[in-house]
């Protein structure tokens, strides 16, 4: 990676943990932001679940669960789940909430999955993380997803699709400047192999607090499903 690229990834890693490694940015373990779905359980049943169900089995990795709401869900299954965060108060939430019931605990960089071992990973996801990460994050987790994946294992990602400003907290809802046809690129580029890519839409009305938060027509998140 040259310098220039460089210096916009750690850019980005420094945004996102002064961001998230802050106390006040956090009401009810993160489930607050599934408002506009009704419950994390309503978007875990109707959304989620029906998506990545069938890869929710073997040895599964969580990169950037915040304090849990989606770690909650997936404990529901009988996995070995290790979860990775660049957050330390994250990691630390999440270590008070679920105790031995994850097996693995890994406080990261913000880039790499350097604690994991090689081929040692059935499922590799995220919800709700990618979508503040800049394309050279996205393209050097990628390139560790590969590494860390069984051959064969599967990977999928909700990341933003939007062009904005370098700064991701400047733009709509915090989202980085990425598209599902650039996500498309960085995932053969690290070879991995696309299987699915669809769009999910934000509801512009809060189903639990009621508050319009008025979300522009266009806007819609990318989810990716890629295999190793």
């Amino acid at each position: 990676m040259d310098i220039e690229k460089e210096i916009k990834k750690q850019n980005n890693i420094k945004l996102n943990h002064e961001k998230w490694n802050d106390e006040g940015k956090w009401i009810n373990d993160g489930e607050e932001w599934s408002g506009h779905f009704g419950t994390t359980d309503i978007l875990w049943d109707t959304i989620l679940y029906p998506k990545i169900g069938e890869f929710i089995k073997g040895n599964v990795l969580e990169i950037a669960p915040g304090k849990g709401r989606i770690t909650r869900k997936l404990l529901e299954y009988d996995i070995k789940l290790d979860i990775l965060d660049l957050s330390p108060i994250c990691i630390d939430r999440c270590k008070e909430r679920f105790s031995s019931k994850v097996d693995n605990y890994y406080v990261g960089n913000g880039s790499d999955l350097r604690d994991i071992n090689s081929g040692s990973k059935d499922f590799v996801l995220s919800f709700d993380s990618f979508v503040h990460m800049s394309e050279e994050v996205i393209d050097s987790y990628l390139n560790e997803i590969y590494r860390v994946l069984k051959p064969g294992g599967y990977c999928w990602i909700h990341h933003a699709n939007l062009s904005g400003q370098e700064n991701n907290f400047l733009n709509w809802a915090g989202r980085s400047s990425m598209t599902n046809e650039k996500f498309h690129q960085l995932a053969i580029g690290n070879e991995l192999k696309v299987e699915h890519q669809e769009y999910i839409r934000w509801d512009s009305v809060d189903l639990v607090g009621g508050k319009n938060i008025n979300l522009p027509e266009w806007f819609k998140d990318g989810l990716s499903l890629v295999r190793k």
